[in-house]
């Protein structure tokens, strides 16, 4: 018929049509997933912090589109991620870019598969196919053995690498301190990253160390397979305490040592394994660490306190109710005690309890050992045996008193 299209002709630009609408669908969606979050940039002094709101987000040496000679990426615990490089899935390689490439590190929601943001940066370096074939060739020793030495002027523990490449400090790797510690390391070693309690650190300003926390310092060297066809990456760990915790059960002997001797409240303890020594009941310990030629040696002291502080009372509140006032007195005088009274908390201007109301009440120590009690306290209406006698006598003195007062004023009606 004359003027109508042919059936086939108007089925295929209806696939036509459909085929369209679904590709630009995509584009829109992928372009929607990309831009549904807006990360937050925050320069952190040797990088820069990007965050997704709600959902994390990480640390890299370089803000977005830059072009880095080598790429470090500390992500937060937690943060799901996934690095591309020229539009195909890389490694991580623990954080530490290296490879040539146009890079995007799309992040997630946990349990999601939508990008929630994504970061572009390029890697980009002077020895070009050099550092590929390198890398190819190259093996990489993740904390390989170290000679430890000791210099007692200054105090410090340095361990040197195969190749002569050395890190130095107060503090032994693996090793615990009270006091402010600083890190030095020789000329070809590189400093890619600080964290401190699993959090990244500005070390803009050098290696030096005060605050309380487990530190974790990742060095490389030789990275790029220039100076042989070995690479070392060493993660120096120590941890920084003020005071000393005192609720550990065991102390690793650091790298070099091992425990020599154990003593507890002044008493030797047996030491079945050396790599590390076990603390199994409260008290006081010193711990002695000695390398295996004997020649260098690491003292520590510490108290172990896993007990919690306990509450006394003048009523028995272990059945969960009392009917008298109730006072308590602490089993350690510089505990901290919080007491909620009816779910609110309330100041304990004396060790006594009077109101009726439910309490709770929490003893913490020093160490962070805490116990909880909770009761009901129900005075009611009580009267004291004394009283018996006197008030039935009052009531009938009263009694009578009214009787003869109605007497003297008796009228006839």
């Amino acid at each position: 018929m004359r003027g109508e299209k042919p059936p086939g002709l108007s089925r295929t630009l209806s696939l036509f049509l459909v085929l369209c609408f679904s590709i630009l669908l995509s584009i829109t969606a992928q372009a929607a997933q990309e831009v549904s979050c807006v990360l937050v940039a925050e320069d952190v002094g040797n990088g820069y912090r990007y965050e997704a709101p709600g959902i994390g987000g990480f640390t890299i040496n370089g803000r977005e589109g830059e072009t880095l000679s080598v790429g470090v990426i500390s992500l937060d615990e937690g943060c799901v991620a996934e690095l591309l490089k020229d539009g195909y899935e890389a490694d991580f390689n623990d954080g530490v870019i290296l490879e040539n490439g146009s890079y995007e590190l799309r992040i997630y929601r946990e349990g999601a598969e939508d990008v929630c943001g994504v970061f572009r940066f390029t890697v980009e370096n002077s020895y070009g196919d050099m550092l590929d074939y390198s890398i190819e060739n190259l093996t990489q020793v993740n904390n390989p053995d170290m000679e430890m030495t000791y210099d007692p002027q200054t105090g410090r523990f340095t361990y040197t690498l195969p190749d002569g490449e050395y890190i130095c400090a107060e503090v032994p790797f693996g090793g615990w301190s009270g006091h402010q510690t600083q890190v030095e390391v020789s000329e070809n070693m590189n400093v890619y990253r600080v964290l401190k309690d699993g959090e990244p650190q500005d070390f803009s300003g050098g290696l030096v160390f005060s605050l309380p926390g487990s530190y974790r310092i990742t060095l490389w060297d030789n990275e790029l397979g220039l100076n042989g066809d070995t690479s070392y990456r060493v993660d120096f760990c120590f941890v920084l305490y003020a005071p000393a915790p005192k609720n550990i059960t065991h102390i690793n002997a650091p790298m070099g040592f091992q425990v020599r001797s154990l003593l507890w409240e002044g008493n030797s303890v047996e030491v079945k394994d050396r790599s590390y020594a076990q603390l199994e009941r409260d008290g006081t310990y010193e711990i002695l660490f000695e390398n295996p030629e004997g020649t260098v040696r690491w003292q520590m002291e510490l108290e172990r306190d896993t007990t919690a502080p306990a509450l006394y009372f003048s009523q028995d509140v272990e059945k969960g109710q009392t009917s008298e006032y109730v006072s308590f007195t602490p089993s350690e005088g510089n505990a901290d005690i919080e007491i909620l009274w009816n779910g609110q908390q309330v100041e304990a201007y004396s060790p006594r309890l009077a109101m009726d109301g439910r309490y709770q009440l929490t003893i913490t120590d020093q160490a962070g050992n805490s116990r909880q009690y909770e009761f009901t306290l129900r005075k009611g209406f009580e009267i004291r045996s004394g009283y018996l006698i006197v008030i039935p006598v009052l009531l009938l003195a009263a009694a009578g008193g009214t009787i003869f007062y109605w007497r003297r004023n008796m009228r006839v009606l």
